[in-house]
């Protein structure tokens, strides 16, 4: 007897595929600028990627740059000029000298603070007696203690407690400031190798460029790149 196809059924699973790529065609065919600001419909994508410490760059950035920067509603793209931001990280020193095994009186965030302490009354770690400061560099040992045994856990989510970084304009890998700090600080002096990072933000510039690059849309394109990214670590 001869085969029949349920129609019903065909149809409903081409109309099915159809929509699936629907917005992938409407993106593809819209000046970049709509297309960055379709980015906030689009479904969350996977922001962790993993590097070595050689490739973050060793400057910190205020994270206001997703805030007060960004060309959309989106939070992830901004198109300010880092380099106005520019900063250190104040808890790097410190870590090197915690990880030398000097005492606590005798590190560079001790003095810093305690001087804050005496001027102020209080420090913005919330710093407001002398025991307050030992307390925190407790916990910074050990955290150092426990990244190196455990490692760097996968940040979940943008309010988790990983290494944040953003892209900026040039595609480089840059840390943010206040979103792992003293983790990126840990690290950074243990020359870690494959450990992952939340990609809290890119720049426009850098975004427009890579979607040109690959022919993508925003989504597929930063997909593409962070893929590249975590591959490039092994060479």
């Amino acid at each position: 007897m001869p085969q029949y196809i349920d129609f019903k059924i065909t149809t409903t699973k081409i109309i099915n595929r159809i929509i699936v790529y629907i917005p992938d065609i409407i993106i593809k065919f819209t000046p970049q600028k709509i297309q960055l600001e379709l980015l906030k419909f689009q479904p969350k994508f996977n922001r962790v990627i993993y590097v070595n410490a050689d490739q973050i760059s060793n400057l910190c950035y205020p994270e206001l740059i997703g805030e007060k920067n960004k060309v959309s509603s989106h939070s992830f793209l901004f198109s300010a000029d880092l380099k106005k931001y520019k900063c250190k990280g104040g808890s790097h020193l410190t870590i090197k000298q915690l990880m030398s095994g000097i005492k606590y009186e005798e590190t560079s965030d001790y003095k810093r603070l305690k001087n804050k302490l005496e001027k102020f009354g209080k420090t913005t770690k919330g710093v407001k007696k002398e025991a307050d400061i030992i307390a925190y560099l407790k916990k910074v040992e050990l955290l150092i203690q426990n990244i190196q045994k455990n490692g760097i856990n996968v940040p979940k989510f943008e309010s988790d407690q990983g290494i944040q970084v953003c892209i900026d304009e040039n595609g480089r890998i840059c840390k943010v400031w206040k979103g792992g700090t003293h983790r990126y600080g840990i690290v950074r002096e243990l020359e870690m190798n494959n450990f992952p990072v939340f990609v809290s933000h890119m720049h426009e510039q850098f975004l427009m460029k890579i979607m040109s690059e690959f022919n993508e849309s925003p989504i597929k394109a930063i997909e593409k790149y962070f893929r590249n990214i975590s591959e490039s670590k092994d060479h």
